[in-house]
């Protein structure tokens, strides 16, 4: 049994410190301190410290999530990976996943619609190459597949396609084999597949 015989606010930050009999325990933070009604002359055991440190190192964990969550939108799998960088317990990872999904913070499905949009208005991404990329970002396959089916109708992949032949070709010329090869491909490298492509094609040029 030890007991609390000190508590000292920090002076560059909003935790406090926590002193065992004289002896520097651990810094937390005031709603840890509320939590467990720590106080001066409280008599703590072994399970009153283990319970202390897990909601500490919770505590901590939320605030690294909510900090990453403030910078950019991300999914599930990059924040338990970057939680996991940090050496946070696999325990203290998935009640900070899940505190995040009640609160609407984390959500993959409108996380992956948002992403897959972004890519197809700024970089033309097509639907291989979305599912590649969400894939990247730890998406369940479910997902990505509802996601993609929803953003990549015809109509969307035919005028994707339709302004990438347009920036490739901007004097509408007619081309030959290979130069006509060469836009095809590259298309294919945005993550269109040939069905994708030929209907555009039939239009510019005689095949």
């Amino acid at each position: 049994m030890k007991i609390v015989t000190n508590i000292k606010r920090n002076k560059n930050n909003n935790r406090v410190s926590i002193f065992l009999d004289e002896i520097y325990f651990l810094s937390v933070s005031e709603y840890v301190l509320n939590k467990n009604n720590i106080s001066i002359g409280m008599k703590i055991n072994d399970f009153d410290i283990d319970k202390i440190n897990f909601e500490n190192n919770l505590s901590k964990a939320k605030e690294c999530a909510l900090n990453l969550l403030a910078i950019r939108a991300r999914s599930s799998s990059e924040i338990k990976n970057k939680l996991i960088k940090k050496k946070f317990s696999n325990e203290v990872i998935f009640n900070v996943i899940e505190h995040l999904k009640k609160n609407k913070l984390l959500d993959d499905y409108e996380f992956a619609k948002m992403f897959a949009n972004h890519n197809l208005k700024n970089k033309k991404l097509g639907p291989l190459a979305a599912k590649n990329e969400l894939f990247k970002k730890g998406i369940d396959q479910s997902t990505i597949e509802i996601v993609v089916s929803k953003i990549y109708d015809n109509k969307t992949k035919y005028n994707i396609i339709r302004e990438i032949f347009k920036k490739k070709n901007k004097i509408n010329k007619k081309m030959d084999k290979k130069e006509l090869n060469k836009i095809i491909n590259y298309i294919r490298r945005k993550g269109f597949n040939w069905e994708d492509i030929q209907p555009v094609v039939m239009k510019y040029f005689e095949i």
